[in-house]
């Protein structure tokens, strides 16, 4: 009777029957609690699914006198309170699926009781306190879930005894200290998540006997320290491997271009230093290739030309050098490019305007000279351009207002463009932020500006403008979201030198010499 959009409390007399095995009354409108005498004794009840209702109160309420349950699915309701101890003598369920409540209180040790137990999902509740050392007489345990509570102290050691474990998924919580160094003796664990929570110490060399069968490692936003295991290339299963947002130090493993089922590879915001390896370039399944914010060094490879499969690209925050390859443009699925704060010189590619699935390009903070390609023009699903803080010299290419789905932002401020700005950035109505400033821009502001009723901020200060303000348009957006009266256009009169932003209509000092 699931999806049935039934209503109104579980009455009784629906399901006073002795030899009721099976009821399923999932996604339906259901209130109330749980009947206290739902299963009458002797129960033959085995599996009782309540999920996605707008059911209440003290979670397994009713329900501690149904030892005949296998598999009890209460999810994504209102039930509160803490788990019993007497959940321990629900001894023949396979499946306790209580995620999405409001439980609060720790898991009670009595858990350990439940040994024929398979699943044991209790994700996005309120439960605080830490695992029992009894979860590791769950042998038969396969998927555990704890995700999105506020969880704390240690992984017990004893974890590593539920040597049936597959799926394991602690993300969002506060468990802190290092990962069981046994973690390795699961020989079936195929994910293992442990994101966002006060872990520290190093990444177990362990993880390398699951050989077979990991598949996802997301170690991200904790505080693990030292160097990444190269035993990790032994799990040549891994599709996913996340990393960042800690504190690993050493140089990016040659060993990970063994890993050929790779597909997300993220090692940002760390302490790794060396060059990229040329290794990573087997990595053909790669989607997701992820190394900002670290300290490497070397070159922009030319094979990152050969990864067809990339999505998304972020190297930004770096040390490298040189160029960027033409190569570039044969990624042609690539979605997000990100080389932001590197120190790389020479002129951007035309090829780049192979790049026709482009989302996101972001090039700025670095030492690139020459002229903005008018090929760019080829990126027209780019909702996001960013150019700043480069010295590229030349005009605007019109083109860039054939860029018809930029929305977030054009940004190609602190530059030496020169030239008038084109007329035809009028047509980028969904833009929001458009920023000129600082460079050598020159003549009137074009009457078509006035067309950017989407714009929130919009700076053209420091430039060599001349003309009236574009908040005399009738056209120019007045909303409190848009820029509004003076402070609408930041403009550079070489008179005044004054810069407007929105929020403010103050006149700010000139910029100091270079």
């Amino acid at each position: 009777m699931s999806g049935n959009e039934l209503s109104g409390e579980i009455t009784i007399s629906t399901v006073k029957m002795k030899s009721l095995r099976y009821l399923v009354l999932s996604d339906n409108s259901l209130t109330g609690g749980v009947p206290g005498d739902l299963c009458p004794s002797p129960s033959s009840l085995q599996t009782l699914y309540l999920s996605g209702n707008r059911l209440s109160g003290e979670v397994l309420s009713g329900l501690l006198n149904c030892t005949s349950l296998r598999s009890l699915d209460l999810s994504g309701n209102g039930f509160t309170g803490v788990i019993p101890s007497g959940a321990g003598e629900l001894r023949n369920l396979t499946d306790l699926v209580l995620h999405n409540n409001s439980i609060t209180g720790s898991l009670p040790s009595e858990i350990g009781n439940l040994t024929n137990l398979e699943t044991l999902s209790l994700f996005h509740n309120d439960l605080t306190g830490s695992i029992p050392p009894e979860i590791g007489r769950l042998q038969r345990l396969v998927v555990f879930f704890l995700y999105e509570n506020q969880m704390s102290g240690i992984i017990p050691r004893e974890l590593t005894n539920c040597s049936s474990l597959e799926e394991v998924d602690f993300f969002g919580n506060h468990f802190s200290g290092e990962i069981p160094i046994m973690i390795g003796d699961l020989r079936n664990l195929a994910v293992l998540q442990l994101r966002q929570n006060d872990l520290v110490g190093q990444i177990p060399a362990s993880l390398g006997n699951c050989t077979n069968s990991l598949e996802i490692l997301d170690l991200t936003s904790n505080r693990f320290s030292g160097e990444i295991p190269g035993e990790l290339i032994q799990s040549r299963n891994l599709t996913r491997l996340r990393l960042g947002h800690n504190l690993l130090s050493g140089g990016v493993p040659s060993e990970l271009g063994e890993l050929e089922m790779v597909e997300f590879l993220d090692l940002s915001s760390n302490n790794l230093s060396g060059e990229i390896p040329p290794e990573l370039c087997n990595c053909k399944k790669l989607h997701h290739l992820l190394l900002d914010g670290n300290m490497l060094t070397g070159t922009l490879p030319t094979w990152l030309g050969t990864l067809n499969s990339l999505g998304e690209l972020n190297l930004s925050l770096n040390k490298l050098h040189g160029e960027i390859s033409p190569a570039i443009g044969s990624c042609s699925g690539l979605l997000k490019f990100s080389l932001q704060g590197n120190y790389l010189s020479g002129r951007i590619p035309p090829e780049i305007g192979n790049l026709t699935a482009l989302n996101v390009l972001n090039l700025q903070s670095n030492n690139l000279s020459g002229e903005i390609p008018s090929t760019i023009r080829g990126c027209n699903k780019l909702f996001e351009l960013r150019l700043s803080e480069n010295s590229l010299t030349g005009r605007i290419p019109p083109e860039l207002g054939q860029m018809t789905e930029l929305q977030v932002m054009l940004d190609l401020s602190r530059n030496q463009l020169s030239g008038e700005i084109p007329s035809s950035l009028g047509d980028l109505v969904k833009l929001e932020r458009l920023n000129l400033s600082f460079n050598q821009l020159h003549g009137r502001i074009p009457p078509s500006l006035g067309r950017l009723t989407s714009i929130h901020i919009l700076n053209l200060s420091y430039n060599l403008l001349e003309g009236s303000s574009l908040v005399h348009s009738p056209t120019f957006p007045s909303s409190p979201s848009s820029a509004t009266a003076d402070s609408a256009v930041g403009l550079s009169l070489p008179a005044t030198r004054r810069r407007a932003l929105p929020g403010s209509s103050s006149p700010t000092p000139p910029p100091p010499e270079s």
